[in-house]
C-alpha cells in the first residue's frame, strides 16, 4: 500500500496547487490550437475561479496543513471598482486582500508581498482614497501578480503611471499590463520597456489615443500581445519598436496617413504585421477598400476582425494566404452606407478560411440589413442571408453568430 505519510511536503504542494490552478485565467498563456476569439472567454471566466475557489475551500476541511496552503492562496484574483463592482462580495474581499499588512517578522524573513498571493489584479482609481490604495497594493500585494489591469480617472493617470514605474522591482512577475496612458511622461514607452521587459501582453485602454514623442521606442523582446491605437502614431516612429515576437495586435486604423495627410495609408500594420496571425481592426474612421498588398504585409495572419461594411474585400485574397477564421463587427445603428458589401467579400476570401462569425444575434443582424437597405426584412432575408448561405456552402465555410447558432439552422427555423 502506498505510504501517502511518506510524500514530501513540496510535492503535496505541487499536487494541491494543481488542484485549485487556472492556467489561462492567473497566468498568460494564449492557446494557439485554435481561434483566439471564441476561446478569450477563458481568460476571462469569473465563473471558473468562483469553481476553483469553492474548490480551495473544500481543501481547507481536510487537515490543518491543507488549511494553511488553502489560506495562502486566498485572493488570487483581486477587482477593486468602487463605481461599477456589482459583486459585493467581490469589492469586500478585494479591500481584506489589499488591507492586509505584512507582520514584522514576515518583513524581516524577507517576504516581499506579505501574506497575498495575488496574481491577477483589476484596479480602478477615481479618488485619492483609491490611489492610496492603490499604492498599498502595489507595496505590498504585488510580487506574485502575473496580470494587472489598471483603470483611472484622467487626473491620476500620471500618479498611478509612475508609481508604476518607480515600483517596477516589487513586479517582478508581472506579464501581462492593461493601463490608461499617461499625460505627461516623457518617454513612457521607453521607461515600461525598461521597467518591466518581460511583458508578454501590454495594451492601453482602448478609445483613450496617445502619440509618443519621438524617440520613444517600445522595445520589448517577449511581447506576444499588443492593444494600442497605432493609428495615429507615425509609421517612421513605428519602426523603430522592437517586437520581435509579436502575434496579436488590436487596433484602430484611421482614413488618413499620419505622416503624409493622404488617403488612407495600412503603413502602420506594415510596420508590425510581419509575424501577425491575429488582427483586431475594433475602429476605423471611415470606408475602404482593402488592398492587395495588405495580404504581403501580413503574410501569416490566421484570424481578423473588422467592420465588413466598412473594410470590405474586392480583389481576391492570395489562394496561399494562411487565413482561417474572420470576424465581423456589429454593424453601427445610424450609419449611412450602401448595403453591406458582405457577399462580395466572402467571395474574395482565401481557400483556407473555415469559421465566419457575425458578432450578433441573427435576427438583430437581420433587422440591421432591413434598416440598411430600407427593404423588410423577408427581402433581406433572401437577398443577403440565403445567398451568404449559398456562397459558404460551396467554400465550405462555417457561418455562425457570436452564440454559435449556424446560419443554416438559423434559416431552418425561421422557415419553420
Amino acid at each position: 500500500m502506498f505510504e501517502y505519510a511518506n510524500v514530501p511536503v513540496e510535492i503535496w504542494h505541487q499536487i494541491l496547487f494543481a488542484v485549485i490552478d487556472l492556467p489561462y485565467l492567473l497566468d498568460t498563456l494564449v492557446d494557439r490550437t485554435r481561434d483566439y476569439w471564441r476561446t478569450s472567454r477563458k481568460y476571462h471566466a469569473p465563473g471558473v475561479y468562483e469553481a476553483s475557489e469553492r474548490q480551495r475551500r473544500v481543501l481547507r476541511l481536510v487537515c490543518r496543513s491543507w488549511r494553511a496552503f488553502a489560506d495562502e492562496n486566498r485572493y488570487r484574483i483581486i477587482t477593486y471598482d468602487p463605481r461599477r463592482s456589482a459583486d459585493a462580495e467581490e469589492q469586500k474581499a478585494a479591500l481584506e486582500a489589499i488591507n492586509q499588512v505584512p507582520t514584522s517578522s514576515m518583513e524581516q524573513e524577507g517576504a516581499v508581498d506579505g501574506t497575498s498571493k495575488s496574481r491577477r489584479v483589476a484596479f480602478h482609481v477615481y479618488t485619492d482614497e483609491d490611489m492610496d490604495l492603490f499604492r498599498k497594493m502595489i507595496d505590498h500585494h504585488s510580487g506574485r501578480v502575473t496580470t494587472l489591469f489598471v483603470c483611472t480617472d484622467q487626473r491620476y493617470q500620471n500618479q498611478a503611471f509612475n508609481y508604476l514605474i518607480r515600483q517596477s522591482s516589487r513586479l517582478l512577475n508581472l506579464r501581462c499590463l492593461v493601463i490608461s496612458p499617461p499625460n505627461g511622461h516623457p518617454a513612457p514607452f521607453k521607461a515600461l520597456s525598461t521597467a518591466f521587459p518581460n511583458l508578454c501582453t501590454f495594451s492601453m485602454w482602448m478609445g483613450q489615443q496617445f502619440e509618443p514623442r519621438d524617440g520613444d521606442i517600445l522595445a520589448l523582446p517577449h511581447l506576444e500581445i499588443l492593444g494600442i491605437d497605432i493609428s495615429d502614431i507615425r509609421p517612421s516612429a513605428l519602426k523603430t519598436w522592437r517586437l520581435p515576437t509579436l502575434i496579436h495586435l488590436r487596433t484602430a486604423i484611421n482614413s488618413r496617413d499620419p505622416e503624409t495627410g493622404t488617403q488612407l495609408s495600412l503603413e502602420p500594420i506594415r510596420c508590425l504585421g510581419a509575424n501577425l496571425t491575429y488582427l483586431n481592426i475594433y475602429r476605423t474612421s471611415g470606408q475602404f477598400r482593402i488592398p492587395i498588398e495588405f495580404w504581403t504585409m501580413c503574410p501569416r495572419l490566421v484570424e481578423l476582425l473588422m467592420f465588413f461594411d466598412w473594410v470590405f474585400i474586392n480583389t481576391p485574397v492570395p489562394s496561399g494566404h494562411p487565413l482561417k477564421y474572420v470576424v465581423q463587427w456589429p454593424l453601427y445603428r445610424g450609419s449611412h452606407l450602401p448595403n453591406p458589401t458582405i457577399l462580395q467579400s466572402l467571395r474574395c476570401l482565401p481557400p483556407s478560411l473555415e469559421l465566419f462569425i457575425v458578432l450578433q444575434d441573427w435576427g438583430d443582424y437581420l433587422e440591421h440589413l432591413a434598416i440598411r437597405s430600407g427593404g423588410s426584412i423577408e427581402s433581406e432575408r433572401e437577398n443577403t442571408l440565403f445567398k451568404m448561405r449559398e456562397i459558404c456552402e460551396e467554400r465550405m465555410i462555417r457561418v455562425e453568430d457570436h452564440r454559435g447558432v449556424a446560419l443554416e439552422d438559423f434559416l431552418v427555423g425561421q422557415v419553420s
